[in-house]
């Protein structure tokens, strides 16, 4: 009888129900904290990663200006195509100078925003800053001259025209992929007043705040390869409109902002809340604005 009390003093016993009831508390509180760090991480790193996608076009961008004197010409449908042998993406075209006919299916990560889930083989999540005005639009004349990076699609911008300084003036943005009928980012929305040729701030004004029921618009979206082009009227991420005039800032799904190219090169990542002003400033190459820190 005393072996078998002695037997029973040292045998194993179960756990108990609330023994298991806070393990399980402590591992979700773990998760709990662990989760968000993890995804914050990842979105660091993709954001990381969109950055290191425009440097390398901006490499390639000064590259081609070194041995041409001047950036590529204007034209979203042509603007990256010189480009494509410094950003090992040669395999794109053929020896006649053209797009190889299977190129909507073959893949150019460097050309896409990990952000976007909806970038894939060709389409290009970065566009190009127009600036804040259309020139020569109010005499007719065409080709319209922008005031951004891009001076028009027949005439290539040089070093030498940004007069207020290739650090001061961004080349590039980002810009989401957009499919119709999908987040609001991506789409075009129609406003109560329409506005004309020269009417930025009325435009500007009506797109902010006199929206109608979205409609997004089937005519506008990502050309293969092609760039697209963004202004500088409204800071990043704020509604695209299409009303008369097309009203375009930059978009992403980063945290509070987006990447920008600058035409020297470096990538710096812009905040929604930049202040109008500065983002107008940079957005021109010879405004003679002065801006402050950002």
């Amino acid at each position: 009888m005393r072996q078998y009390r002695e037997n029973r003093r040292f045998a194993p016993r179960g756990v108990s129900l609330v023994e298991v009831l806070v393990v399980i508390a402590v591992i979700g509180l773990l998760l709990a904290l662990i989760l968000p760090a993890v995804q914050s991480s990842r979105k660091r790193a993709r954001q990381m990663q969109c950055s290191s996608h425009l440097h390398q076009i901006g490499v390639a961008l000064h590259n081609f200006e070194e041995a041409h004197r001047e950036f590529p010409q204007g034209s979203e449908s042509t603007f990256l195509r010189p480009l494509l042998p410094m950003l090992e993406l040669s395999a794109l075209v053929g020896s006649d100078g053209r797009y190889v006919s299977n190129v909507a299916s073959l893949s150019a990560p460097v050309l896409h925003c990990p952000a976007d889930p909806l970038a894939q083989n060709c389409q290009v999540s970065y566009g190009l800053n127009i600036g804040t005005d259309r020139l020569n639009r109010l005499s007719g004349d065409w080709p319209y001259e922008y005031n951004g990076f891009i001076i028009s699609d027949r005439r290539q911008a040089r070093p030498s025209d940004f007069l207020d300084g290739t650090s001061h003036t961004v080349a590039m943005s980002e810009h989401l992929i957009m499919p119709v009928g999908t987040d609001p980012r991506r789409s075009y929305w129609e406003t109560v007043e329409r506005a004309t040729f020269g009417e930025d701030e009325l435009l500007t004004d009506q797109c902010e705040h006199h929206r109608t029921i979205m409609i997004p618009s089937s005519g506008f979206g990502h050309v293969i390869l092609g760039a697209g082009f963004y202004d500088h009227l409204l800071p990043p991420n704020h509604f695209s409109c299409n009303s008369g005039e097309q009203l375009v800032p930059p978009s992403s799904l980063h945290d509070q902002g987006v990447n920008a190219l600058f035409v020297d090169g470096h990538v710096r990542f812009v905040s929604d809340s930049v202040d109008r002003n500065v983002w107008r400033a940079i957005g021109t190459r010879a405004g003679g604005e002065i801006h402050g820190e950002f």
